[in-house]
């Protein structure tokens, strides 16, 4: 079982890619800036025995991992760049299961 400290040291050394080249790509990035920003505020909230004040909503992380997934045509640069984004869905979604079960 992961701990919310782990998640997030592990998480920090994700690289969080600013654009890419293929345009819808390029949208998916800030959009995951967005929720990986909501969901770390939460849990450094729980980590630090805050309580958080909103409530988690991850409701659209598996549908942004299938829109990046499905993207396709990408450069060698784009595909780094998909699998970077892929990574921290994953990550966000760790952080989201433990979350739940620390509700």
């Amino acid at each position: 079982m992961y701990t919310l400290e782990g998640l997030l040291a592990a998480h920090q050394q994700l690289v969080i890619p600013d654009t890419a080249k293929n345009e819808e790509l390029d949208e998916q990035i800030f959009m995951i800036i967005d929720l990986e920003t909501m969901v770390l505020a939460y849990a450094e909230a729980v980590f630090q025995g805050i309580d958080p004040k909103f409530s988690l909503d991850t409701d659209n992380l598996e549908r942004m991992a299938k829109n990046v997934n499905r993207i396709s045509d990408l450069d060698e640069g784009d595909r780094l760049i998909q699998n970077q984004l892929l990574a921290i869905l994953d990550s966000l979604r760790s952080f989201r299961d433990l979350l739940r079960n620390h509700s």
